[in-house]
């Protein structure tokens, strides 16, 4: 495969590279037992649509730069899911600012929670 370092395939000399390493990830029950272990408020959704699977819990990292993931699988494998990190809780910023990524409601969740 083109651009694909391993033990047979050098590294490319140019263009993005990709790190990949092992983080420790544990997984909770609930937003409450989510938070406790995060040490901060977290921000867990109201609401899922009619057809989202199970929704997990996890806590990602070492002490000091945890992240955590709140989500689930919609029946057509589409992801739902909010990621956020401790540097953004330690810095005191508004939990709206803690996530990566999107913030506002898709328009098809909004249509389907109306």
């Amino acid at each position: 495969m083109s651009g694909m370092a391993g033990p047979d395939v050098p590294a490319p000399t140019t263009g993005a590279r990709v790190t990949i390493q092992e983080i420790v990830s544990e997984s909770y029950r609930s937003g409450a037992a989510l938070a406790r272990a995060f040490g901060q408020t977290v921000l867990a959704p109201s609401w899922w649509p009619a057809d989202t699977t199970e929704i997990a819990y996890n806590l990602d990292g070492p002490p000091g730069r945890r992240s955590y993931r709140i989500g689930s699988t919609r029946a057509e494998g589409v992801p739902i899911l909010v990621v956020a990190d401790m540097e953004a809780a330690w810095a005191r910023r508004s939990p709206r600012d803690w996530l990566v990524g999107e913030w506002s409601e898709p328009p098809k969740l909004a249509h389907l929670r109306a």
